[in-house]
């Protein structure tokens, strides 16, 4: 199947797939499950690593972390509950008196939420229209954002609350490469974020009216009310993503912030206890903000705030089990079981790149190099999951690469549209200095990667196919089929990421690097017969299809094919969770474990 962008014409001989339909293609499917479930079977006779992995996973997870006027919310923010009551999954969740609103996705995976307002047990009303994962209440309103197209959220509503009826729109985002969210602020403070790969537009919302704030601000923080007013408070980065944070409200204005803190990430900010989260290359801070500023504490890894309440805290430090805190009370981590080191490296460009080492008291037998560098996001690394590693005498190192939030705004336009190769020179550069800190070589190495991720993964096995550098490839639901998919305006998420990834059709600088860097296009015929590779995707997932991975598995072959697995789950979607989830994370660790042993 032929592709024109007008400038150039080329033919995918494996474009047959992008229907996902046809016996070609349900043979296909059967034919690479087949292939994992083999190889786990030859290898996993021993359960016990499974336990392990469902262990891990329940001890760094808090069932009862916030609470939220009568409900419990857990630690992932993604399931809730009455008091005895049953737990149920949520995308976004508030509660007043004796009524719940949530959003909840329909169960498939293809991410298609609706609203619901419980009264205790019972569904009081429900809202028809598909919406986004967001939602705020105030003043008798309910505030939500419906959906548009597929995974585009463009149009800001309002509806009563109690009745879920009396529809009003509030804003529409004309612009198809945006994609509009809300924050919940503080005191019934409601935000409306307009983004477009990073540069956005803030909004305060007032009844059923939206106010644009700070035209010139390509960045914000929303932050809320302070008690008593009804001016919004937020931060914005005006101009340019390089410019420090200015702060915007009577109440953040009046605060000493440290200037080394004004280019620093703000994760979050609460008003009433003058508290600010900052984060900034894997170190996550709490400063008490006052005319004397004062820093509360320092973790590798996380801090959140309870954004219902604001009475308590939750660390989840690296090595360490999460901890749920009251706000006034000093974190002091009780149960560690690993020792976190950090470290920078030269890119090729000479840019020096942080990285997080993470690793047990014995020297470590084999490396896990985790990379996501995509959207303007910190890497996060859920300890519940590689626990299990570093049990079996893996390390970890965390690269905090160009094109992911770990160190400011800028640090993500960095790596965008044409610039994405400094996100793979930055990967190769953490891999080779962790390899030297440790002393592990490149056969007893791997790297991973998640959906953005995968794009990086995929890249640095292009470039290093013989081996040399990785040993081992581990992705899921990877974005690898970058040249097809950016060049397809009808899949759900081209045209709202041609400001991450690049538009290939129009400039031509950005087509030139993702040709070079596209996993499934830059492949030699050879496949990379150097690394072993274990992947997986599921038959729902619409924001990196199915497809992708099975034809970039295929591609890595080349002529082989025993060193290259992929797992395609039924019935999920870009996300799995629960026992779904262990199950998964644990046959693919038996694999990559075998391997890395094998390879000593």
């Amino acid at each position: 199947m032929s592709r024109d962008i007008g400038f150039l014409q080329w033919t995918d001989p494996l474009a047959w797939m992008e229907s996902m339909k046809g016996a070609r293609w349900a043979a296909a499917v059967v034919r690479e499950n087949l292939l994992y479930s083999t190889a786990v079977d030859a290898l996993s006779s021993n359960k016990k690593p499974l336990k392990e992995f469902e262990k891990s996973s329940k001890e760094h997870f808090i069932a009862k972390a916030y609470r939220c006027n009568g409900i419990t919310i857990s630690s992932d923010m993604g399931s809730w509950s009455w008091p005895g009551g049953k737990v149920r999954d949520t995308a976004a969740v508030y509660s007043e008196d004796d009524l719940c609103w949530t959003i909840e996705e329909e169960g498939t995976g293809r991410e298609v939420y609706f609203l619901k307002c419980y009264r205790n047990e019972t569904v009081l009303w429900s809202y028809s229209k598909p919406v986004a994962p967001f939602l705020a209440i105030d003043n008798g309103l309910c505030y939500l954002i419906e959906t548009t197209q597929e995974l585009r959220y463009g149009r800001c509503v309002c509806i009563g609350a109690l009745t879920g009826k009396g529809r009003k729109v509030v804003f529409e985002e004309s612009n198809l490469q945006y994609n509009l969210s809300l924050v919940h602020g503080e005191n019934g403070c409601v935000f409306l974020l307009a983004d477009n790969s990073g540069r956005q537009r803030l909004y305060h919302i007032v009844e059923t009216k939206a106010e644009q704030l700070c035209h010139q601000g390509v960045s914000f923080v929303p932050v809320g009310y302070a008690y008593g007013s009804k001016q919004p408070c937020y931060f914005a980065r005006e101009n340019s993503f390089s410019t420090p944070w200015r702060s915007f409200g009577a109440p953040l204005r009046a605060w000493s912030i440290p200037v080394s803190l004004r280019h620093s990430r703000i994760e979050q900010v609460s008003l009433r206890h003058r508290l600010l989260v900052t984060c900034e290359a894997g170190v996550s801070s709490l400063y008490h903000c006052a005319l004397s500023p004062m820093k509360r504490c320092s973790v590798y890894g996380s801090i959140t705030l309870n954004p219902w309440s604001g009475d308590t805290y939750m660390v989840c430090e690296l090595g360490c089990m999460p901890q749920v805190y009251p706000i006034h009370e000093n974190h002091v981590c009780k149960k560690r079981y690993a020792t976190v080191d950090d470290g920078t490296t030269r890119s090729a460009d000479g840019t020096r790149v942080p990285y997080l080492l993470i690793h047990g008291s014995e020297r470590p037998s084999a490396l896990m190099v985790i990379v996501y560098g995509a959207y303007n996001l910190k890497t996060t690394v859920n300890m519940g999951r590689w626990k299990p590693y570093l049990d079996a005498g893996w390390a970890l190192a965390v690269a905090m690469v160009r094109g992911g939030g770990d160190y400011g705004d800028q640090w993500a336009e960095d790596a965008r549209r044409h610039k994405k190769y400094k996100s793979v020179e930055d990967t190769e550069a953490v891999i080779r200095a962790a390899q030297k800190q440790i002393g592990i070589g490149w056969k007893s190495t791997a790297l991973y990667g998640r959906s953005a991720g995968g794009y990086i993964v995929g890249s640095v096995c292009s470039r290093a196919a013989k081996g040399g550098l990785i040993g081992m490839a581990y992705a899921e639901v990877p974005y690898v089929d970058v040249l097809r998919t950016t060049t397809n305006n009808s899949l759900p998420l081209t045209i709202l990421e041609y400001n991450e990834f690049g538009n290939p059709r129009s400039r031509l600088e950005d087509f030139e690097t993702i040709l070079g860097l596209s996993p499934v296009d830059s492949l030699g015929d050879g496949g990379a017969p150097g690394i072993f590779v274990v992947a997986s995707t599921s038959m729902n997932d619409r924001e990196v299809l199915t497809y992708e991975s099975v034809k970039w598995i295929q591609r890595l072959r080349g002529s082989g094919g025993e060193m290259k697995l992929l797992r395609i789950l039924d019935g999920k979607g870009h996300f799995v969770k629960g026992s779904a989830a262990d199950v998964q994370r644990y046959e693919d660790f038996v694999l990559l474990n075998a391997f890395a042993a094998a390879s000593k």
